[in-house]
């Protein structure tokens, strides 16, 4: 199936921004509290957190590895300047982030703003701003053929969480049409597929890996569309009886 170019109401082009004054940290603490914040994102917080948690009582994760907010050090005038807006800027001060690239998903990475800003709105291969700046990603994962990962992205305007199946070829260059799920639901049904081990989480040693079963992700209807098995206007495929 070829791409699909969806115009997007931001500027995807990537410009380095001009110099911001060190006023923009005192801007975005005032404008958007630390109460402002886990009120208004509460969900994504917890939530997130819990599916973290989950992954260290499986003995996959150790504690250590968890990076638990606020995160006063975070460079506010690097997210300015790729673009991010205040409130997202403020709401990544409260993340939890993984302080070890980790794969918590099969073919799917988590992602820290606390080790990489510059890349953070580039999800796929052509180098431009492929999220609005309004849209945080928790996940990434390499754009190529064989790949059946997803970035999993946070819209703190709808307050729901998108998975972008992005592999090499995919069928368009943004997420806009996805389907959405509340915090809570998406990892909700995450943390549900790891108790039922529909998706198992392997360590050895300083090996990690993710495997699963359907119905966990890689194995739902996006990834049918994603790869051109169907037309997105027909709809997921039929089950097997």
């Amino acid at each position: 199936m070829p791409n699909l170019e969806v115009a997007v109401p931001w500027n995807k082009t990537r410009v380095p921004s001009l110099h911001r004054s060190n006023a923009t940290r005192f801007t975005d603490d005032m404008l958007f509290t630390k109460e402002y914040i886990r009120s208004a994102h509460c969900s994504i917080i917890e939530w997130m957190t819990r599916a973290y948690v989950t992954l260290t009582t499986m003995a996959y994760l150790d504690n250590s590895e968890i990076k638990l907010p606020p995160h006063p050090n975070l460079s506010m005038e690097e997210l300015a300047d790729i673009g991010v807006d205040a409130e997202a800027r403020a709401l990544l001060r409260y993340l939890p982030y993984l302080d070890n690239e980790r794969e918590i998903s099969p073919f799917t990475k988590s992602y820290s703003y606390l080790s990489d800003v510059v890349n953070a709105r580039r999800v796929l291969w052509d180098g431009e701003n492929d999220l609005a700046p309004w849209v945080i990603r928790l996940s990434e994962c390499p754009p190529a053929a064989a790949s059946h990962g997803r970035t999993i992205i946070y819209d703190l305007r709808t307050k729901r969480i998108a998975e972008w199946p992005n592999n090499e070829g995919g069928y368009t260059n943004t997420y806009l049409d996805l389907p959405t799920s509340t915090p809570e639901e998406y990892f909700g049904r995450w943390v549900e597929f790891l108790k039922d081990l529909k998706e198992i989480p392997w360590r050895n040693k300083k090996v990690y890996e993710m495997s699963s079963e359907p119905p966990a992700p890689p194995s739902g209807f996006l990834d049918y569309l994603i790869n051109g098995y169907v037309d997105p206007a027909e709809g997921p495929p039929p089950r097997n009886p």
